[in-house]
């Protein structure tokens, strides 16, 4: 707008087609037997798939020992398992290249004159020999009989390694109208890695035509990975914002939401169901307790550093919340020619505010009580 204020920066995504196929090929054995009174189930996995074009073998093996106290029973475990899917990196490989471009003043006046000064495209991970990212883990149990029901306590180690990871590199090249400029290139590798520790208490017991369920979950995930897509390749033009006392892309900013602990710490389950009318009715009660975590978002607030104002991304706190839901299914027809059956779902039973300290302005709203009704004809 003459004399106001000038844009002085745009991007372009480019449309683009994708069209791929990747062929994924499984041979699974296994082997159980009685070695002193343990009951040992060995297993083996071979994977192939045409992305990587990886021949990956997995071990799996199960250890399970009847104790003689109450019921008790001991299972150890340790398995690895390789990721299996990498149909969403092939689509992505045929396009998403943005162009960035810039425009000058001359003389104090701003046309409309524009020049590419970078672009960038999706990290092409089949062209790297990068190893198949796998986990490795190893769990422990106890279960047994308590109070009338069953109970089981669970502990898991899982470690992520060769996942993927990407290094960004700023390079020169000369574009189309001659000019030299920098881009970005980034460099896919299997440095990446994880870990997760959980631990896990569950008891169930049955009161007739009632069921109660009840579990807990202690845990803790770190990972280098930032996401399921490594987006590097959308670093350069990303929305800068304050973070930390330091001006970063948002990206780096988020990206602590996975290196941190993001596992929702405590979280504790509830569940009663029950039979009606000969089991023509079943109904259903759930409650979850999720304990107080933090992540990175937006704070509201605004920061300006040298004459540019961004926005000041922080941890924001989300206290523990309790949420309830509820559902119910009735036979209400049934004939020789089929049955009728109605299904309806309760979310969010008692219209509680999940996390009343949220401060999101990109997603303000949060869902309140939801209903669902359906009908089912099965003949």
């Amino acid at each position: 707008m003459t004399g106001s204020y000038v844009l002085t920066r745009h991007q372009v995504y480019q449309a683009y087609r994708s069209e791929t196929a990747v062929q994924t090929y499984g041979l699974w054995s296994e082997y159980a037997f009685d070695w002193s009174g343990f009951q040992v189930r060995a297993g083996l996995r071979y994977d192939y798939e045409t992305y990587l074009e990886n021949h990956n073998i997995a071990p799996r093996l199960s250890v399970a020992r009847d104790l003689p106290w109450w019921g008790m029973t001991a299972t150890i475990g340790a398995n690895r398992y390789y990721r299996q899917s990498f149909l969403g990196y092939a689509v992505r490989e045929n396009g998403l290249q943005t162009l960035q471009y810039e425009r000058e003043a001359v003389d104090g006046v701003w046309g409309d004159t524009w020049f590419q000064t970078g672009d960038t495209t999706a990290t092409r991970f089949s062209q790297y020999d990068l190893a198949t990212p796998y986990s490795d883990e190893l769990t422990a149990a106890i279960q047994g009989d308590l109070l009338g029901g069953r109970y089981r306590i669970k502990g898991i180690l899982r470690d992520g390694k060769d996942q993927f990871s990407t290094t960004a590199v700023r390079e020169n090249y000369v574009n189309e109208l001659g000019q030299t400029r920098s881009r970005l290139v980034t460099t896919p590798s299997n440095d990446g890695h994880s870990d997760y520790r959980g631990l896990s208490l569950e008891w169930n017991r049955d009161f007739g035509r009632h069921s109660l369920a009840l579990n807990t979950n202690f845990s803790r995930a770190q990972s280098t990975n930032l996401t399921f897509f490594e987006e590097s390749d959308d670093l350069e033009g990303a929305e800068l914002v304050y973070y930390n006392g330091r001006i970063v892309s948002l990206f780096e900013a988020l990206s602590d939401n996975q290196r941190e602990d993001f596992a929702s710490p405590i979280v504790i389950n509830a569940d009663w169901g029950s039979s009606w009318m000969g089991g023509r009715v079943q109904t259903n009660l759930n409650a979850r307790f999720r304990d107080e975590f933090s992540r990175v978002e937006a704070t509201g607030e605004t920061m300006t550093v040298d004459g540019a104002r961004y926005a000041v991304y922080g941890p924001i706190t989300y206290d523990a919340s309790i949420d309830a839901n509820l559902s119910l299914q009735a036979e209400i027809a049934r004939t020789q020619f089929g049955t009728t059956t109605l299904d309806l779902r309760v979310n969010n039973l008692f219209d509680t505010i999940r996390n009343n300290t949220s401060t999101s302005t990109s997603q303000p709203y949060q869902l309140g009580r939801n209903l669902w009704v359906s009908l089912k004809y099965k003949y």
